[in-house]
């Protein structure tokens, strides 16, 4: 994960020099791309105690300091429920939940609209952070000016400033909607995966509901690469999240056992059926009935 991360790092910054020596969009877009493969490796860094590795994260215009809090203490505990802060605070933008009062457009309308908002989300995010800063809700921290060295660091070797900034703002817009497309879709969003208002398991045992609220895509586990840059073995992940990421495929032999010794279903599921999936849950405005697990006699 160390050689991954300092790799993806090393070629979001060779890439955006060549983009600015160039004044390439498609070579700064490039680097957009991959600045989000290395805010996504971050995510395993910043799960684990104080790293350098971990402000990697901070370059996309987003907060490791931030998300160490509302990503651990939320999203980790409370998943795909009204706590968790990765579902409440996409709306109205993308509802996940099945909501009886769900509008037309926010049932179909994404397909549309995420498309003008991802490239955005990260913008979205960085201002709403300095306005808190700001008002002193906020203290502002050291990494959070990565993203000015950044551009300054740009700006010394583009042509002008004003190149420079067009393309700063360019691979920002490519990463956020990077960052966003693979967020959303990769582990937690389909029908068949809890979401609050579905019948919940009579066991609630908490790592049984975070299984009923994950899915592993096929495609990735396994690869330590896809793993790094797409959020894998999610599953284990959200049952040991301060384990690296290199360490996760030691755990499935007596995770695997274990399962089936108790009898818990446990099944990955292919990208493709996630990606559609997203937009089935989207649409979706009853809840599941059946708990999940649930075997008709």
């Amino acid at each position: 994960m160390v050689v991954l991360q300092d790799s993806f790092a090393l070629t979001f910054m060779l890439l955006t020099v060549a983009a600015c020596l160039t004044e390439s969009y498609t070579l700064v877009i490039l680097a957009g791309i991959v600045l989000g493969m290395t805010g996504n490796c971050a995510h395993n860094f910043f799960h684990q105690r104080d790293n350098w590795r971990m402000y990697y994260f901070d370059l996309m215009l987003f907060s490791s300091y931030d998300w160490r809090i509302s990503h651990g203490l939320s999203h980790h505990l409370y998943t795909n429920t009204i706590y968790d802060i990765e579902i409440s605070a996409l709306e109205p933008i993308w509802e996940f939940l099945p909501k009886s009062d769900k509008s037309f457009m926010k049932r179909y309308g994404s397909w549309i609209y995420e498309q003008f908002i991802m490239p955005m989300a990260l913008f979205i995010e960085a201002v709403k952070r300095i306005y808190h800063q700001y008002s002193g809700d906020m203290k502002l921290r050291p990494e959070n000016l990565l993203p000015v060295v950044e551009f300054i660091l740009m700006a010394v070797v583009s042509s002008s400033v004003g190149m420079a900034f067009r393309l700063w703002v360019v691979l920002h817009m490519a990463c956020s909607y990077w960052f966003a497309a693979i967020g959303v879709v990769v582990a937690h969003h389909h029908p068949d995966i809890y979401h609050q208002g579905d019948a919940m398991r009579e066991d609630k045992d908490w790592g049984l509901c975070q299984l009923d609220a994950v899915r592993d895509r096929v495609e990735v586990t396994g690869n330590l690469f896809l793993v790094s840059i797409s959020f894998g073995d999610h599953s284990l992940h959200h049952l040991f999240p301060t384990v690296d990421h290199s360490k996760l495929p030691y755990i499935y032999p007596v995770f695997m056992e274990t399962c089936k010794e108790f009898g818990v279903p446990f099944k990955f599921m292919r990208t493709s059926e996630l990606i559609i999936g997203k937009y089935l849950q989207l649409a979706k405005n009853t809840p599941n009935v059946n708990p999940p697990g649930y075997k008709s006699s």
